[in-house]
C-alpha cells in the first residue's frame, strides 16, 4: 500500500513532524538529534548574537527605515517614537544621514497633515466675498474664494491674518499657503497621498501643485500628475520644476503663456533685511528682460575687472547696479587736482569709473561707443590705482542724464544714540525705514553725509548747468569742501534722520489728533501695528486704541497706526485690542486666540 498522508491539527505544528514506517499506518514521532552541551549553548547564543548584531549595525546606521510603513494607520507613528528614541551617540556618517532621511520622511507626513488643516479651516468659514470692492455684502455676492476675505454671520474674517498668525507668516504669504493648500487637499489627491507616505517633500508637492494648475482640463491634470509622481519615484527632486513644466507644455502648449501672464501680474520690487546692516534687493521682472540686464552688469564689470579694478565680479556688479538705480545728475568739475587720494577722499562712490563710462558702467551719452572702442579712451585716462579713484577728465566724461526720482531714506534714532555718537561712546546705531536695525558706524556715515549737504552745499550743488570749461578752484578752498560738492552734486538722494523719542504736546480733547501728533506717531510706529503686518504707517490711519467715544484721549500713548484692512478687522472684525501695563497689547482673535505685539517704537537704548 502506498504512503498515505496524514494531515496535522492547528495545535500539531509545533510537534515534531510525525514518521510514517512500513506500509502500515502507525505513526511514530522523529526523535530530536542527541546535541552536545556546546551545541545547544551554540543554538541558544545564535538568536542572540543575531540581535546584538542588529543593535549593533542600528546604533552605527541608523536603519530607521524599517519602521516606516507606507500604509501606517498612525501616519508614521511609529517612525516618530523610533526617531525620537534612537540612542545617537554610536551614529556614524551614514547613521546620521538615515537620522536625517527618517526626519524629512516625517516633515512630509507632517506637511500633508498641515495643508488639511488649512484647508479645512478655509472651508469651515462660509461666507461670501469681502474682496469685491464694495464696503458692505450685497446680493448677488459669490462666495470667498480660498484665502480672501469674507462675511461671516455680520462679520469680517480674514483667513489670511488668522492662519499667518499660527504658522508665524506674512499675510502674502498665507494666502499662497492658504491657495496652494486647498488645490494640493481638493484637485490633487495623488500628490496628497505621496506627501503623506513621505514620497515627496512638502516643497515638490506644492511645486507639483503650482506647476499644473496652470492646466485647464482636469484629465489633464490627473494625467500629467500621474506621469509626474512616477517620475518622482525614480529621480531626484531637484529637477521636478523643470519636468512639471515641461509635462504641462507637453499636454497644454498654452499653459506657459498663461502662467508667464499670471507671474507677469506679480512682478514687484521687495527688500529683504538681512544682518550687518545689509539688505536684499529682490526685483522679480521678465526673464529675457532679467537676462539682459544681468548680460549687461556682467560686461560693465567684466570691463573694469579688464582695466586693472581690483574688486571681485559680485562686488563690481553690486557697484554698477546701485549706481544706476539711484539718481544722479551731471558731475561738475570740482578739482584739477592730479593727485588721485584727492578723488578718493571726495565721497565719490566705486562706481565711478573712467572716461567714456558714467558713473553707473554706462557708455557716455551720444559717444555710440562699444566697449572695446572704449578702452581707446582708457589708454588715455590710465586707471586709478584705487577702484573709486577719478580725476577731473573722468568726471567730464558722466552721463550727462538725471536718472530716477529724489529719494529720501529716513533714518530714526533717539537722543541717547545720538548723544551717544557725538560723544564718542558705543552705542546703538538707530533704526532704517523698511530695513530695521542698523549699526553706529553706518549711522555715523550718514549723518555726517546729511550735515555736510546741508552745511556745506558749495556753488556746484545749487547749479543745474553745466560750464563748457572747468572752473579752477579757490585759492581758500579745501580739498574736504571740494568732495564734498562732488559727491553731493552727484547723487540727489538725501539721508532725513529724525528724533523719535520726545512726544510733542497735543489737545487730548480734540478727536483730530495735531500735525505735530500725528508725524510723530507715525514715525514712532513706522509700519501697521497689528501683529505681523508691515505696512508702513505713512500708508496707515491713525486709530485711538481706547475708542474716543469711551473716554479714550488723543494722545500718542493712545493712538497707533493700523493699516485699512487691520483697522476694519479692529470695528467690523471682532478683534478686540487690550493695552497692558508693560506697553504691549493683546490683540484677541474671534476664535479666542490671543497675540501680543510690543511697545511701538525704538527698543531704549544701550551704551557703554
Amino acid at each position: 500500500m502506498s504512503e498515505c498522508p496524514v494531515s496535522e491539527s492547528a495545535d500539531e505544528g509545533a510537534r515534531p513532524r510525525p514518521r510514517l514506517t512500513g506500509r502500515g499506518l502507525s505513526v511514530v514521532p522523529e526523535r530530536p538529534p542527541v546535541m552536545s552541551e556546546e551545541e545547544s549553548a551554540a543554538n541558544l547564543r545564535r538568536p542572540r548574537d543575531r540581535v546584538r548584531r542588529d543593535a549593533r549595525l542600528a546604533a552605527r546606521h541608523g536603519l530607521l527605515a524599517r519602521y516606516d510603513d507606507p500604509d501606517d494607520p498612525d501616519q508614521g507613528a511609529a517612525l516618530y517614537e523610533a526617531v525620537v528614541s534612537q540612542d545617537t551617540s554610536e551614529l556614524t556618517d551614514s547613521g546620521w544621514l538615515d537620522r536625517l532621511d527618517a526626519v524629512g520622511r516625517l516633515e512630509a507626513r507632517l506637511a500633508a497633515v498641515k495643508a488639511e488643516a488649512i484647508a479645512g479651516h478655509d472651508a469651515s468659514l462660509h461666507g461670501v466675498s469681502a474682496d469685491l470692492g464694495h464696503r458692505y455684502p450685497e446680493s448677488g455676492d459669490r462666495a470667498a474664494a480660498p484665502g480672501e476675505r469674507r462675511w461671516v454671520a455680520g462679520d469680517l474674517r480674514s483667513v489670511a491674518d488668522e492662519v499667518a498668525l499660527v504658522l508665524q507668516l506674512s499675510k502674502g504669504a498665507a494666502v499662497v499657503r492658504i491657495h496652494t493648500s486647498c488645490e494640493l487637499v481638493h484637485n490633487f489627491p495623488a500628490t496628497l497621498q505621496a506627501l503623506s507616505e513621505g514620497e515627496l517633500t512638502e516643497r515638490a508637492a506644492f511645486t507639483i501643485v503650482r506647476e499644473l494648475s496652470v492646466l485647464e482640463d482636469l484629465d489633464d491634470i490627473r494625467a500629467a500628475e500621474s506621469t509626474l509622481l512616477e517620475w518622482a519615484r525614480k529621480h531626484p527632486l531637484q529637477r521636478i520644476k523643470q519636468q512639471a513644466q515641461r509635462e504641462a507644455a507637453r499636454r497644454d502648449p498654452a499653459a506657459r503663456s498663461r502662467a508667464h501672464a499670471r507671474a507677469m501680474e506679480e512682478r514687484s520690487v521687495r527688500i529683504f533685511p538681512t544682518s550687518d546692516g545689509t539688505a536684499e534687493l529682490v526685483h522679480t521682472q521678465d526673464a529675457i528682460d532679467a537676462a539682459a540686464v544681468m548680460t549687461s552688469l556682467n560686461r560693465a564689470a567684466a570691463y573694469r575687472r579688464r582695466h586693472g579694478d581690483s574688486r571681485t565680479l559680485d562686488q563690481l556688479r553690486a557697484d554698477i547696479a546701485l549706481a544706476r538705480l539711484l539718481p544722479r545728475t551731471k558731475q561738475t568739475t570740482v578739482s584739477n587736482t592730479d593727485d588721485p587720494t584727492d578723488a578718493t577722499a571726495a565721497g565719490n562712490s566705486p562706481d565711478d569709473y573712467t572716461a567714456g563710462m558714467d558713473i553707473a558702467g554706462n557708455q557716455a551719452a551720444g559717444t555710440g561707443e562699444s566697449d572695446a572702442a572704449a578702452s581707446d579712451l582708457i589708454d588715455s585716462h590710465p586707471v586709478p590705482s584705487h577702484p573709486g579713484d577719478i580725476d577731473a577728465h573722468d568726471a567730464d566724461a558722466a552721463d550727462d542724464t538725471d536718472v530716477g526720482a529724489d529719494t529720501t531714506v529716513i533714518i530714526h534714532a533717539t537722543g541717547a544714540e545720538l548723544r551717544a555718537l557725538i560723544n564718542g561712546e558705543e552705542g546703538t546705531g538707530g533704526e532704517a525705514d523698511h530695513h530695521g536695525t542698523i549699526p553706529q558706524n553706518s549711522l555715523r556715515k550718514h549723518l555726517i553725509r546729511a550735515l555736510s549737504r546741508t552745511l556745506l552745499p558749495g556753488p556746484a550743488a545749487t547749479s543745474r548747468h553745466r560750464t563748457n570749461r572747468p572752473t579752477a578752484p579757490h585759492p581758500s578752498t579745501t580739498s574736504t569742501s571740494r568732495r564734498t560738492v562732488a559727491a553731493s552734486d552727484r547723487i540727489r538722494g538725501r539721508i532725513d534722520v529724525r528724533i523719535t523719542d520726545e512726544p510733542p504736546d497735543g489737545n487730548p480733547g480734540t478727536y483730530t489728533p495735531t500735525a505735530a501728533v500725528d508725524r510723530y506717531v507715525r514715525l514712532r510706529d513706522r509700519t501697521c501695528q497689528f501683529p505681523g503686518c508691515n505696512r508702513p504707517a505713512e500708508f496707515a490711519d491713525l486709530d485711538h486704541r481706547t475708542a474716543f467715544a469711551e473716554g479714550g484721549r488723543t494722545t500718542t500713548h493712545n493712538l497707533h497706526c493700523l493699516c485699512r484692512h487691520h483697522h476694519r478687522l479692529k470695528h467690523q472684525g471682532g478683534w478686540i485690542i487690550t493695552p497692558n501695563p508693560d506697553g504691549t497689547t493683546t490683540w484677541k482673535s474671534p476664535t479666542g486666540r490671543c497675540y501680543r505685539t510690543p511697545p511701538p517704537g525704538p527698543d531704549p537704548p544701550t551704551s557703554t
